[in-house]
């Protein structure tokens, strides 16, 4: 569960419903991802910010996003709790990035859809590889599988929402396994 996420991936088009009356939304994307790092201390993490934008249209903005460590709590909760900014930027946010002594970990592009169902977000997309860095038209596929995320956006102390997070996770079984991924183990 992350908070704060936007309502659509930075620089898609807004949600199309598919039946009047359906709360079920979806819009399709693509966006070019670039990780950060800002090294500190070796003794601490580093401090990670994601940059993202749309590759449908040109002249659409950066979207820069800060994700927090994951809250240590309730072993028992059934999802991943954290804080999360997010803002649309200017397009030298890179440059800005670099003189504030950023550097570039790893650049990606993604392509798939997202659906919204109530509060709750669906993103269903592929990774890909970016060959020569910074040409986003010489990409491959990461794998054949297409990563699922599952996202709600809410106010601290809504343990609730970590339940429907699971019931609606059980509904995509056994087509799809959605489980609590700790980032320690992604180090």
């Amino acid at each position: 569960m992350s908070p704060a996420v936007p309502e659509n991936p930075p620089g898609t088009p807004g949600p199309q419903r598919h039946a009047p009356g359906s709360r079920t939304q979806t819009a399709t994307f693509l966006a070019k991802t670039l990780q950060t790092i800002l090294p500190v201390d070796l003794s601490q993490p580093p401090f990670v910010l994601r940059a993202r934008r749309s590759m449908d249209k040109g002249g659409m903005p950066w979207h820069l996003r800060y994700l927090g460590q994951p809250e240590i709590g309730d072993k028992n909760r059934h999802a991943l709790v954290r804080n999360c900014v997010d803002i649309a930027t200017s397009d030298n946010l890179t440059d800005f990035l670099v003189e504030m002594g950023f550097r570039m970990d790893h650049e990606f592009v993604a392509k798939g859809h997202v659906f919204r169902k109530g509060i709750m977000k669906i993103v269903v997309y592929k990774i890909f590889r970016i060959l020569m860095p910074g040409n986003t038209e010489s990409i491959e596929p990461l794998s054949l599988s297409y990563l699922v995320e599952l996202n709600v956006v809410a106010p601290a102390g809504q343990d609730v929402v970590s339940d429907d997070m699971r019931n609606f996770a059980e509904q995509l079984k056994p087509l799809v396994h959605l489980e609590k991924i700790d980032p320690k183990r992604l180090m």
